[in-house]
């Protein structure tokens, strides 16, 4: 009875083991020079703005734009935030479609590059 209980417990935790080893998988961490994210997101700069001006907000605002860079030079993964107020629906999914279009050389070694970014902006209003 010990030994069945034993057992069981092995090939529970055996299992447990080889669940959540295929959770995460590794991610190789390629590299980019910072000099070319920035100009790539300057190249956005203007349309950048004009999702920002989507909001009524009066004054500057930080935006924290965050992405990954994938081994073929695609932007994914993209998430955009305001460290003051809260963007509105539209401006949000300006940013991203803005961002999406981007693109990158491969990055040296294979791999993404993690990228998070704030960008100050300051309204039309």
């Amino acid at each position: 009875m010990i030994l069945v209980v034993r057992t069981l417990k092995t090939i529970l935790l055996s299992l447990f083991i080889i669940s959540c080893s295929n959770l995460q998988q590794e991610q190789t961490l390629g590299a980019l020079e910072v000099s070319e994210i920035q100009s790539g997101l300057n190249s956005k700069k203007a349309e950048l703005r004009d999702c920002f001006n989507l909001n009524n907000f009066s004054g500057p605002e930080v935006i924290d734009l965050s992405f990954i860079i994938n081994g073929e030079g695609n932007v994914q993964d993209l998430g955009v935030k305001s460290q003051g107020k809260q963007l509105n629906k539209k401006s949000e999914n300006c940013f991203i479609s803005t961002l999406k279009n981007l693109k990158y050389s491969k990055p040296h070694g294979g791999g993404i590059v993690k990228v998070r970014q704030p960008m100050s902006f300051q309204s039309n209003l």
